[in-house]
């Protein structure tokens, strides 16, 4: 089961829509091929105020997306490299951000790590 936490860098005035998170979900399912219900993610909005680069304005600091992502398995480099590419594209305008501020970290691969009701997997 893939598990995605995003985190969205809101932008000063910026509302979230109320069904983003579900059509982020239904997005990175079509890209992992997953099958209903079988895909959880997280949506965190975080204001502005709350995200900052080192050396840079506050009025010139972007508002990114970051996406940790929780696979049973990691798929090798290439499949991997493409995976971040066709989900950043996917989520981007969704978003509403440029695939260039969406940001994939891919953590280590979950088997036997997490467990799903008190039952590890």
């Amino acid at each position: 089961m893939p598990i995605l936490d995003v985190t969205l860098v809101l932008s000063p005035g910026e509302v979230v829509p109320a069904d983003l998170a579900k059509h982020l979900a239904d997005a990175a399912g079509i890209v992992l091929q997953t099958a209903p219900g079988t895909l959880w993610l997280t949506l965190y909005p975080l204001p502005a105020a709350q995200y900052a680069e080192n050396q840079v304005p506050s009025a010139n600091c972007p508002h990114p997306a970051s996406v940790r992502l929780w696979l049973a398995q990691w798929p090798d480099l290439p499949a991997r490299a493409a995976l971040a590419a066709d989900l950043a594209q996917a989520l981007a305008p969704l978003l509403q951000r440029p695939s260039s501020q969406v940001h994939l970290f891919f953590e280590p691969p979950a088997v036997g790590r997490i467990a799903f009701g008190g039952q590890l997997r």
